[in-house]
This record gives C-alpha cells, sequence and structure tokens, in this order.
C-alpha cells in the first residue's frame, strides 16, 4: 500500500479491488461498476442512491 501512495502523488493509478477498507485507504475518488456499467464515481463521501441498491459491505 506504501508503493502506491508513492505513486499516486506523480501520476494517476489504476487501482481494481473488492475490498472496499483498501480503496479507502488509497483513493482519492472511486468508480464502483456493476456488470460494465459505472453505478458510482466521486469521491468516498458518495451517498449510494443506486437502482437497485447495491451492497458495499
Amino acid at each position: 500500500m506504501e508503493l502506491l501512495r508513492e505513486m499516486k502523488q506523480e501520476t494517476t493509478v489504476l487501482f481494481s479491488t473488492h475490498v472496499l477498507h483498501d480503496a479507502e485507504e488509497i483513493s482519492d475518488d472511486i468508480m464502483i461498476m456493476d456488470q460494465g456499467h459505472i453505478v458510482v464515481e466521486g469521491d468516498l463521501s458518495f451517498e449510494c442512491k443506486c437502482t437497485p441498491p447495491i451492497s458495499i459491505a
């Protein structure tokens, strides 16, 4: 994780994970996809109003 923190200071890093805790720790912005479609995009303070609701936990 430390290497990713260092890299993101100089470039954009695409970090793919199913572990929300890891995404929260390293990311400034996130995008959640479902079956190839973006359902949430933005910073981690989003309030998910997805239809149908998605489970992040």
